[in-house]
C-alpha cells in the first residue's frame, strides 16, 4: 500500500513540474519583445501599452492551463485517495476474515478436547476409579521397597567394609599364625626325631618350645607325658596327660599315656584309663596294643590276645605281630609264635624303609626271630645292642621284661641272668 501512495506521489510532483514548464515556455522574455521591436525586419512596432496587454493576456492564459492542470492534478489526488481506502479496507476486511477464521478453529479444536477429556472422564468412570486407587497404592508399595532396598543396600555397603577390616585383621593373624604355625612344626619335628632316637631330655626341650608358641596343643602335652614316662618322672608324666585331657576331655592319647604312667604302679587303674582309651577311640591301635600288654603283665594271656588282635585289625605293623608271637609261644602253639615273628620281621623292613619304627623296636623284633630259630648265640649279640639302645631305666625295664617273659615261654629261664645283668646299668642310672 505504501509502494502505491509513492507511485502516486511522484505522479503529482510529475505533472507539476510539466505544468510549470509549460507556462515558462509559453511565455517569451521582455527582452525578446523589444529585440523584435528594434529590429527593422519586423513588422511596425506598437506601442508600450499594447504590449503590457498582450503581456497580461498570456499570463492569463498561461495562469488558465495551468490552473486546469491543477484540476486534472486534484481529480488524481481524489481517485489515489479513494483507492487508499478501498485497500484499506480491503486489507482490514481480510485480516478481520482471518481473525474470525482463527478464533473459529481455536473454538473447533477445544470442542475436540473437551470432548476427548469428557470422553477419558467417562472411561475412568466405567472401570472405575479402584483401579487408579490400585496403581497409586503399588506405586506406594514400590517407593517404599525402593526405600528399603536403598537401606539395606547401605546395610550391605557398611557390612562389606566390617567385613574387609576383618580381612585385613585376619589377613594379619593369619601372618603371625603361620609364622607362628613354622616354628611350631619345625620343633615339633625335631622332638619327634629325639623321641624316637631315645633322647627324651632333647624331645621334652623341642616339645617345651611347641608350648610356648600353641599353650594350647593337648597332643604335644600328651609328647612330653611319654618322654617323661620314659625317663621314669611319672609325676610330671601324669600332670601332662591331665592337661591334655582338659584340653581335649576325650583325648584317647591322654588316657593311654595315663596308663603307661600307672603300669608300675597300680596296674588295674593303668588298666582303666587303657580301656577308656579304647572306648574313646576304637581306632586307636597303639592303645589297644598297650591294653593287651597290660593284660599279659596280670597274666591274663587270653585278654591279651584279644586285645592284640583287634588292634591288628585297625592297622597290621611288626610291633602287634611281635606280641602275639610272645603270647602264643608262651601257649607253647610255636608255629603260630614263629609265623608272627617272621611277618613281624617282614613288615620291620617295610617301617624301617619309611623310617618310622624306633631303632629299639627293630632290634627287639630281630632279637625275638632268633631265639624263636633257637640260635642263642646270635640273640645275645643283638641283646648287647639292645642294652645299649635301652637309653633310660624305664625303657630297659619294659626291653627286659619282653626278653624275660620269651625266654621263660621257650624254656630257657637259664639265660636271664646273662640278660639281667646287660641291663643292670640302665636300672640302676
Amino acid at each position: 500500500m505504501k509502494d502505491k501512495l509513492l507511485k502516486h506521489s511522484f505522479r503529482i510532483s510529475l505533472l507539476c513540474l510539466i505544468c510549470f514548464l509549460s507556462v515558462t515556455s509559453e511565455s517569451k522574455p521582455l527582452s525578446q519583445i523589444n529585440s523584435q521591436q528594434k529590429n527593422p525586419d519586423n513588422l511596425t512596432i506598437t506601442s508600450s501599452a499594447d504590449n503590457n496587454i498582450l503581456i497580461q493576456k498570456e499570463k492569463e492564459k498561461n495562469l488558465d492551463i495551468v490552473l486546469s492542470k491543477l484540476v486534472k492534478v486534484e481529480e488524481e489526488l481524489a481517485s489515489i485517495k479513494q483507492n487508499i481506502k478501498e485497500q484499506e479496507f480491503k486489507v482490514k476486511d481480510a485480516e478481520a476474515r482471518t481473525s474470525i477464521n482463527f478464533a473459529s478453529l481455536i473454538v473447533m479444536w477445544s470442542g475436540f478436547i473437551l470432548t476427548a477429556f469428557t470422553i477419558v472422564i467417562g472411561i475412568a468412570s466405567f472401570f472405575g476409579f479402584r483401579e487408579l486407587k490400585r496403581i497409586r497404592t503399588q506405586y506406594e508399595v514400590a517407593t517404599k521397597l525402593k526405600s528399603q532396598f536403598d537401606d539395606h543396600l547401605k546395610s550391605v555397603k557398611k557390612v562389606e567394609k566390617t567385613i574387609e577390616e576383618q580381612l585385613k585383621g585376619l589377613t594379619l593373624k593369619f601372618e603371625n599364625e603361620s609364622q607362628i604355625l613354622i616354628e611350631a612344626s619345625y620343633n615339633y619335628s625335631e622332638g619327634s626325631v629325639a623321641y624316637k632316637r631315645g633322647d627324651n631330655i632333647k624331645a621334652i626341650e623341642y616339645f617345651s618350645r611347641v608350648l610356648k608358641l600353641q599353650p594350647f596343643n593337648a597332643k604335644v602335652y600328651c609328647r612330653i607325658g611319654r618322654s617323661y614316662t620314659n625317663l621314669g618322672e611319672t609325676e610330671k608324666a601324669i600332670d601332662h596327660f591331665n592337661k591334655a585331657i582338659s584340653i581335649e576331655p576325650n583325648n584317647a592319647e591322654a588316657f593311654w599315656g595315663l596308663a603307661t604312667s600307672y603300669r608300675y604302679m597300680d596296674i588295674d587303674k593303668a588298666i582303666f584309663h587303657a580301656q577308656k582309651a579304647t572306648a574313646t577311640d576304637p581306632s586307636n591301635f597303639e592303645a589297644f596294643d598297650y591294653l593287651g600288654l597290660l593284660f599279659r603283665d596280670k597274666e591274663k594271656i587270653n585278654e591279651s590276645i584279644i586285645a592284640h588282635e583287634k588292634a591288628k585289625n585297625i592297622k597290621q605293623r611288626p610291633e602287634t605281630n611281635f606280641f602275639l608271637s610272645l603270647l602264643y609261644a608262651y601257649q607253647k602253639d610255636f608255629d603260630r609264635a614263629k609265623l608272627m615273628i617272621i611277618t613281624a620281621n617282614l613288615e620291620l623292613r617295610e617301617e624301617q624303609d619309611r623310617d618310622r619304627i624306633r631303632p629299639l623296636w627293630a632290634t627287639l623284633i630281630k632279637w625275638a626271630k632268633l631265639i624263636l630259630e633257637d640260635n642263642y648265640t646270635e640273640a645275645f649279640i643283638f641283646a648287647k645292642e639292645l642294652a645299649i639302645q635301652s637309653t633310660t631305666p624305664r625303657m630297659a625295664q619294659a626291653v627286659l621284661e619282653h626278653i624275660t617273659f620269651l625266654l621263660k615261654s621257650v624254656e630257657k629261664a637259664e639265660y636271664i641272668t646273662s640278660y639281667t645283668k646287660l641291663f643292670k646299668l640302665k636300672k640302676e642310672e
